[in-house]
């Protein structure tokens, strides 16, 4: 039974992984759009616009598209810090913060591929109109700064 308790303090709390992972969506979903509004810059796009094409109303709204944008980060942090916390806990790792960014990264493309060949292809969203490479990218960016953020929180955790 000692093996179990240890066990159990090394890891943290699968609540604790979710807050983590939710704080870790929203910086990674800030870094995220910095990155989709300086690629909309280069291509000729303002802010603004490329901020609403995030609008789930289609109303080209930035301010909620913004909102909307990071409630998805925010859900899919808390997503990835739950299967994060769990795979490490069941193959008795400590991953190192490389590791999680590595996986994070992982995350990001995995999103991507949801987004652009699942989720997107049959609607009418605006966010069909970036272009590959810039949402692509900023999907890396999510995914590596999600990665960054919950590995450092693991490692606080693990200090405690």
């Amino acid at each position: 039974m000692t093996n179990l308790s240890s066990f159990s303090q090394d890891y943290p709390k699968a609540g604790d992984a979710a807050v983590n992972g939710l704080f870790g969506g929203l910086v990674a979903g800030v870094g995220m759009a910095i990155a989709l509004v300086t690629t909309g810059l280069v291509t000729g796009s303002s802010g603004a616009s490329t901020l609403a094409r995030f609008d789930p109303s289609n109303s080209s709204q930035a301010l909620t598209g913004t909102l909307a944008h990071l409630a998805v980060s925010g859900t899919y942090g808390l997503i990835f810090g739950l299967i994060w916390s769990t795979a490490t806990r069941l193959m008795r790792m400590h991953p190192s913060l490389r590791q999680t960014i590595l996986a994070g990264g992982g995350y990001g493309l995995m999103l991507w591929l949801a987004a652009h060949f699942v989720l997107l292809p049959g609607t009418q969203s605006p966010m069909r109109e970036l272009a590959i490479w810039q949402f692509l990218s900023a999907h890396l960016v999510y995914g590596l700064l999600l990665g960054w953020r919950v590995g450092r929180s693991g490692q606080q955790d693990l200090s405690i």
